[in-house]
């Protein structure tokens, strides 16, 4: 073969050798010529068939082989085809493979040469089987009819299927065939039948397709369920009967799996087998119409044999470990959950059930895949019939889908919403969608905004809803609603007159067109609908004729001719109906007589002639509103969505089904124009639309505000003055610790919460309202701890209970309130909850031991209160201990900064004027109040920037007297009309220094969200008032939780945001050494934090103690007063820092726990706390990664839960994910097993500046070995790879095995590393001076790599000892280095977790000086 092969090898190498597109051109010319002159070489006679007979096998062979290559490279190839017959006629073997592979490829059916080689190949076709007797026959009987039904189902031409067809059939139903001919020949005619549907008669075949079902190979099983399945679409009725046969192999398969070894699929018997015997039953969804399911009479057994196969596929697939037999598996199963689909109402109801269950399964996993289906399928399975209500229980869940990362999944999220909404829930739904859309991309915002058009038109109970919905839509997304959309609105209210609806519609567009700046379709519908029906508010205040006109010509200058036709017509039914409006009216159209629009000029031309060419009756009569519209069977919305979705869609079948409110709409139009108008008032309790004043709540009297007080018993902390639990459960008198108050029933003696402890509570709430952790409540007795985290509209609550009593807490139990607006969700200690279902006995906490209290919550609706929580125990002293607390949850947990630019910013707060959208007030200081400076107005943007939680937008303010800012509400809270907030805001704060006065104005999509945050403004505007009213604050936020302002007499402001307020302002004391130097400092607010730190006698000399009670590092600063600022990038500025880089970590333990802190602080957004300073505090969990009291005797456990806590194990779906090529041996002896231990660490995490990868080698005595399954050497994102903890020397190939230095030149390149930071692993200061000189003779050869040289940290007993620091002068070569010896000089050993290994403090403060020396002090 290697002889036969060298010509065609030779001509392959030379192509591919080619430098250039022209060079390969050339050679392949070179070549034709060549071939051409072989094949017809002009002195030689050729055969009848055009053949050159002097060619030898090898040469024809060559030369075709040649051309086929030369055709697959794209070249055209016009000659050799008589050489390919010749082959194909050949008697060998080898010769008549090459001649049909090259016919396949080379040649055509509609090739006249091609009758040539009929007689040929249905000579291979029939050719008899091999017989023994007659010796060693040259050509394999099985291989040539492979051959040549390969070669016909490729070429398919009607003359060779018309002549061959029969000679297929004959094939494939023979006795003597083999499986392997076999399923050639079902695959062969099922291309031909496609190309000729009418080939084969179903009626006549459909017997032999029942005979081939009989075959026990599943080989020729599937081959031939692939040809029923297509002759089944063209002619379904034919191949009914054979229907029992398929049951049968699908039963056989899913009931009994018998199925050969080799058809096995990760224990599932032949699942593509499975998938297409359940297509071909989807094709006759009457299957089972007819039948008494579970009854044993003739003709039943297929049916219940069918049911029992479905049920079975229902009820045991469930997701596999390994992914390639859980898409087995779910693939039969979602094709068995069609059939249901198919069969519809005919279908048990049972089979229906289980499949909305377990599809309301799928679509809440990780999988995007598994989700998308899920979605997609239960959209089919709820059009069915009475499935509609159990989709629907899964409302919540899709729509957490419809915020999907995946484009492709939030689609079908919206495709199954539009399928369960009805009547009930459609306000919900579309409410939803809307509030979604503020959000959604670009690339599916039309699609949204046609559906929640169909659904607000569909399900509409009241149609003024309706007209309020579009217009949402217009102002939210107005350039993606498409003119049937506002046509469609136009359609509706001119049809439906009755009730108020015209009017309604005609007040609202007055009001929305209002504004100079409104989108361009709100402008077209309210021209159309103020020129029909703007009469009918022609007599209210403010909305007369001329100021229609007024409203609507504001934007003549703005908008396109279309729009500016429309305004026309619109001004000529203004001004026959008003005379004030002719005088406006007459100059627009004089003007625009030589207009270069045709149809607005003509349109002027006609309308200004109007009057003088006809009579006043007939102008009324031409001018009068427009008739009713034509209802069609099919809106011009469901043919758009039609047009772009297709028939088959779920969506297009249920917008095609008229709802119960078009019906009844229809009815009544239908009565309204064939018996005049109904008289009965269809819109009763309608009152047309009318200006509001703000309504401002007045402060109420003492008497009130007590009585609100008790009634609402809403305490921040315990205020001792009642019950807090609000159930009137025997409401103590206020109950010191002292003080005993006898149980009428148990003579137990009651403990509440003593005055004196008041305050201390008071601050300790105030402080978790910004800290994330800290301690609530600390007592004799108990001591509460709080750790709390938010991410949108969701947080994360933990609460330990600590026991500082000498005896067990008995009966202890806590009880969380669980109000309306709040999702919970709690698990703990076990008997530790209170749900009041049932008298829980409580649990016990021993002496100096936690219970420990899990929640997490979603925000669902507006609060302004923190939820309660109530603690009750017994002691051994025969005491009943009863604290009413509260959890430091408030709203602005749930708001975000938003950072934008004077541009945008300005774009932003202009598209947000109107009525509803803006809040605005002027106030003027009391006279007793200081002078406005700058230094004020500092402390002003202060508080919006830390209070409020609003992004500082520089360059805005065009003095220092002004202060703007940008934010979003991250809520599930919902306003007066059931709308989602989770909207920008807009705020700007300008002060008159001489009037000594503020002006705040608050722009937002909510009118909720503008006064709410208008309000609390002008609290913070009044900043040297707060002294007075901090007081007053305190001692209301701790009654009934609402603060009632002396400054404000008649607002009342939420308790979340003014909490924020209080505690910001509190707080500015602790930050006046910090300064801000100059425009570019203030940028920095989001990427870095600055801090005061003071000295502290409990640290070393280079350390100090935050605010926060943390110490930091400060090496040699000096301090000038009595703190100094520490400036630390915070996690966005780690983001953006470490964005678009590759971090690469190599060294020992003690580099892999800094690279362990770092990713779990970029994934957790927070530095952890393990106890190394303040022991009262609990650990966070985080702490696990780091080794904190864990000596890993399971190194295995860790290295699995370590890559799951610091990513999601190579899924695409998270934001961040982690690779882990990790094993250790069991037992692990570092002499014996450190060359058979391997950690290799890879995570990625994509941010909004871009993507980073942070990388950890393993540097065990100066050795590093690599396996080939992972990055560099495969894909990141590849499956074939042992598990994590489990790579040990028998599974894995090693791609790299070299020290630390090959591992520079080698791997380092590779991995596309633009920054190194390594120690070698055990090695000492003067190996670390020696593989210097290595080091900057790498640094010469790749400058694009920063590499720095990492110190090896002293020993918890070392930390004293001055000859272990490190110094970078004494290196033998210069190159970078970082000293983390310095940092832990002198400092205690609690803050090590065993001899060698520091805890968290000291690995944030490594990873500040990492990241400073990558990125110092980036500003935005």
């Amino acid at each position: 073969m290697s002889t036969q092969a060298r010509g065609l090898n030779n001509f392959i190498s030379d192509l591919r050798n080619s430098k250039s597109k022209q060079e390969e051109s050339a050679r392949v010319e070179v070549e034709l010529a060549k071939i051409r002159k072989k094949f017809n070489p002009g002195d030689a006679k050729l055969a009848a068939d055009g053949s050159n007979p002097s060619l030898s096998s090898y040469q024809r062979k060559k030369y075709v082989w040649k051309l086929v290559y030369i055709h697959v490279l794209g070249y055209e190839v016009d000659f050799g085809h008589a050489e390919v017959l010749a082959l194909v006629r050949s008697k060998k073997y080898s010769e008549k493979m090459v001649g049909y592979v090259a016919l396949s490829l080379l040649l055509r059916g509609s090739d006249p040469i091609m009758s040539t080689i009929i007689d040929t190949m249905k000579a291979d076709l029939t050719t008899a089987p091999n017989n023994p007797k007659r010796g060693k026959v040259s050509v394999k009987n099985d291989a040539v009819q492979c051959l040549a039904l390969c070669s016909l189902a490729n070429i398919s031409g009607l003359e060779l299927i018309q002549a061959m067809h029969v000679e297929v059939q004959h094939i494939l139903v023979s006795r003597t065939s083999t499986e392997q001919v076999k399923k050639k020949s079902a695959l062969c005619l099922l291309r031909l039948t496609r190309t000729s549907p009418n080939l084969i008669s179903g009626r006549e075949f459909a017997p032999h397709m029942g005979q081939l079902l009989q075959e026990k190979h599943l080989g020729v099983l599937t081959s031939v369920m692939s040809l029923l399945n297509g002759l089944a679409l063209q002619q379904t009725t034919d191949y009914e009967v054979l229907i029992p046969h398929v049951v049968h192999i699908l039963s056989m398969l899913v009931m009994k799996k018998a199925c050969e070894r080799e058809y096995l699929y990760y224990q599932t018997p032949s699942p593509w087998l499975q998938i297409k015997l359940i297509k071909f039953l989807q094709l006759y969804p009457n299957a089972i119409e007819n039948h008494d399911i579970g009854m044993a009479a003739a003709g039943n057994e297929h049916v219940n044999q069918l049911i029992n196969v479905v049920s079975k596929i229902l009820m045991e697939t469930d997701v596999s470990d390994s992914i390639n037999k859980s898409n087995a598996d779910h693939a039969i199963l979602f094709e068995a959950v069609d059939l249901i689909v198919a069969w519809g109402t005919t279908c048990p109801i049972v089979l229906r059930e289980g499949a909305m269950k377990l599809l309301g399964k799928f679509i809440s996993v990780r999988e995007p895949n598994i989700r998308y289906l899920g979605l997609s399928t239960m959209a089919k399975l709820a059009q069915i019939e009475g499935s509609v209500e159990g989709a629907k229980n899964h409302q919540a869940t899709v729509l957490v889908s419809l915020k999907d990362a995946d484009i492709s999944v939030r689609r079908r999220a919206l495709d199954l919403l539009f399928v369960i909404c009805d009547t009930d829930n459609a306000e919900r739904i579309v409410d939803e969608l809307v509030a979604h859309l503020v959000v959604a991309d670009a690339s599916i915002r039309e699609e949204m905004v046609l559906k929640i058009a169909i659904l607000a038109e569909k399900y509409a109970t009241d149609l003024r809803w309706y007209v309020d919905t579009i217009l949402k839509l217009i102002s939210i997304s107005g350039d993606y609603v498409s003119d049937p959309i506002w046509h469609r609105v136009v359609q509706i209210v001119t049809n439906h007159p009755q009730g108020d609806l015209q009017g309604y519609a005609a007040a609202t567009l007055f009001v929305a067109v209002a504004p100079i700046r409104c989108h361009e379709t709100t402008v077209r519908v309210a021209a159309y609908i103020l020129g029909e029906f703007g009469f009918l508010i022609a007599e209210r205040p403010g909305m007369s004729g001329d100021e229609q006109f007024r409203v609507l010509h504001q934007h003549w200058f703005t908008v396109d001719t279309q729009t500016r036709a429309i305004l026309i017509s619109t001004y000529a039914k203004l001004a026959n109906l008003y005379e004030e409006c002719r005088p406006l009216v007459a100059p627009v159209f004089a003007k625009s007589k030589n207009s270069i629009d045709v149809e607005v000029q003509q349109r002027c031309v006609e309308y200004a002639a109007m009057r003088e060419a006809f009579s006043p009756e007939a102008v009324e009569d031409l001018l009068r509103e427009m008739p009713p519209f034509e209802d069609k069977r099919r809106s011009a919305l469901e043919l758009r969505l039609l047009q772009t979705e297709g028939e088959n869609s779920a969506t297009v079948a249920k917008a095609s089904v008229p709802s119960e409110v078009e019906q009844q709409r229809a009815l009544l139009a239908a009565q309204m124009f064939s018996s005049g108008p109904i008289e009965e008032d269809m819109a009763n309790g309608m009152q047309p639309i009318e200006e509001q004043d703000d309504e401002l709540v007045s402060k109420p009297s003492d008497e009130h505000v007590g009585e609100d007080e008790e009634a609402e018993a809403r305490e921040i902390g315990a205020d001792p003055s009642g019950d807090v639990d609000g159930e009137g459960e025997g409401e103590a008198e206020e109950h010191n610790t002292g003080d005993v108050v006898q149980d009428q029933q148990n003579t137990r003696v009651l403990v509440g919460i003593p005055k004196e402890l008041i305050p201390a509570m008071r601050k300790a709430f105030s402080n978790l309202c910004t800290s994330p952790s800290g301690v609530l409540f600390e007592n004799s007795m108990l001591q509460v701890g709080v750790k709390h985290e938010y991410v949108g509209a969701q947080g994360r609550i933990s609460v330990f209970f600590g026991n500082l009593h000498s005896s067990p807490l008995q009966n202890f139990k806590v009880r969380v309130d669980q109000p309306d607006h709040l999702r919970m969700q709690m698990q703990g200690t076990q008997d530790l909850i209170d749900d009041g279902e049932y008298d829980s006995a409580g649990c016990t906490v021993a002496t100096k031991t936690q219970a420990k209290l899990m929640i997490l919550l979603e925000v669902t609706a507006p609060f302004d209160d923190a939820p309660s929580m109530r603690i009750t125990f017994d002691t051994e002293e025969g005491e009943h201990h009863d604290y009413p607390l509260r959890l430091p949850l408030v709203a602005t947990c749930f708001m975000e900064p938003v950072n934008l630019d004077p541009g945008a910013f300005m774009q932003r707060w202009k598209s947000l004027e109107g009525q509803d959208r803006e809040c605005q007030e002027v106030m003027k200081l009391p006279p007793n109040a200081p002078e406005i400076d700058e230094q004020y107005m500092e402390r002003v943007a202060k508080i919006i920037v830390d209070g409020l939680k609003f992004g500082r937008c520089q360059g805005v303010d065009p003095t220092p007297w002004t202060v703007s800012g940008a934010a979003t509400f991250r809520t599930g809270a919902q306003d007066m009309n059931g709308n989602n907030i989770n909207v920008g805001c807009l705020v700007r704060v300008e002060a008159n220094p001489r009037a000594n006065a503020f002006r705040v104005t608050t722009r937002t999509l909510h009118p909720l969200c503008s006064k709410a945050i208008k309000n609390v403004s002008l609290v913070f505007a009044l900043t040297p008032l707060w002294n007075e009213l901090l007081p007053s604050m305190a001692e209301n936020l701790t009654k009934g939780g609402v603060l009632y302002c002396p400054l404000q007499t008649n607002k009342r402001i939420v308790l979340g945001i003014v909490l924020a307020t209080y505690i910001a302002i509190s707080n500015i004391a602790s930050l006046k050494h910090i300064t801000v130097e100059g425009e570019a400092a203030t940028k920095k607010t989001l990427l870095i934090n600055v801090v005061a730190c003071k000295r502290s006698n409990q640290l070393p000399e280079q350390w100090c103690m935050d605010d926060n009670d943390t110490p930091r590092y400060i090496g040699d600063a000096d301090f000038n007063s009595s703190s100094i600022a520490i400036r630390h990038y915070t996690h966005q500025g780690f983001e953006k820092c470490l964005a678009g880089k590759t971090i690469v970590f190599i060294g020992d333990s003690t580099v892999r726990y800094q690279f362990m802190h770092l990713v779990g602080f970029l994934k957790f957004q927070r530095f952890m706390r393990c106890q190394d300073y303040n022991m009262s505090k609990p650990p966070d969990d985080e702490c696990y990664l780091i080794g904190f009291k864990d000596l890993h005797h399971d190194w295995t456990s860790w290295y699995k839960q370590s890559t799951i806590m610091t990513g999601s194990d190579g899924k695409h779906d998270e934001q961040q994910h982690s690779l882990c090529d990790c094993f250790r041996p069991d037992p692990f002896v570092a002499r014996l097993h450190s060359l058979k231990t391997y950690e290799y660490r890879f995570v990625k995490r994509r941010t909004s500046y871009g993507e980073i990868n942070i990388i950890y080698l393993q540097n065990f005595k100066d050795r590093i070995r690599m396996n080939q399954d992972y990055p560099p050497f495969s894909s990141y994102w590849s499956t074939r790879r042992c598990k994590t903890g489990e790579c040990g020397d028998s599974n894995r190939t090693f791609a790299f095995d070299g020290d630390t230095n090959s591992t520079f030149w080698t791997v380092l390149p590779r991995l596309k590393a633009t920054h190194v930071f390594t120690n070698l692993g055990w090695g000492n200061f003067y190996q670390l001076s020696e593989f210097s000189c290595k080091m900057e003779e790498f640094n010469a050869h790749h400058p694009d790599i920063n590499t720095y040289l990492l110190s090896r940290l002293p020993s918890k007993d070392g930390v004293f000892a001055p000859h272990l620091t490190f110094d970078k002068n004494k290196l033998k070569c210069k190159v970078n280095s970082l000293d983390r010896a310095v940092i832990n000089k002198d400092v205690p050993t609690s803050w090590y977790w065993d001899s060698n290994h520091a805890l968290s403090i000291l690995n944030e403060e490594y990873n500040h000086q990492l990241t400073k020396a990558i990125c110092p002090m980036l500003t935005t």
